[in-house]
């Protein structure tokens, strides 16, 4: 039995958890979103990942399952927003170190990153 302001989750990221988000859309109301950031100092740039979480719930249980960690396609993430008007599919897009947007969609619980342009 969880007691009301315990702690029923912990995971440890490659860099300092920046933003999180779980989306809106519904039907996906299960997937959340985490942005890092860290200064890596040897290189003097900055690095991050893009998680995503599939969370559930039974009728004893919490259930965490990490589904992906991005890092090829990533810069430190300094912000990150869910669509809240498409109500058929959702869109994640990030702010980056490096004065980059991106958009990622949800396919087969993965995300996707969206060429723009």
């Amino acid at each position: 039995e969880t007691r009301k302001g315990e702690c029923v989750y912990k995971q440890k990221t490659n860099h300092t958890a920046d933003c999180v988000e779980f989306c809106p859309v519904p039907n996906y109301e299960k997937y959340c979103a985490v942005g890092t950031y860290q200064l890596d100092e040897s290189i003097q740039k900055r690095v991050g990942d893009l998680y995503l979480f599939e969370v559930t719930e039974d009728d004893e249980n919490l259930n965490v399952n990490q589904l992906q960690i991005e890092h090829e396609n990533t810069k430190a993430i300094l912000d990150m927003k869910w669509n809240h008007y498409n109500t058929t599919k959702p869109f994640l897009a990030t702010a980056c170190s490096e004065g980059e947007l991106a958009l990622w969609s949800i396919q087969n619980s993965s995300l996707d990153k969206i060429s723009v342009g």
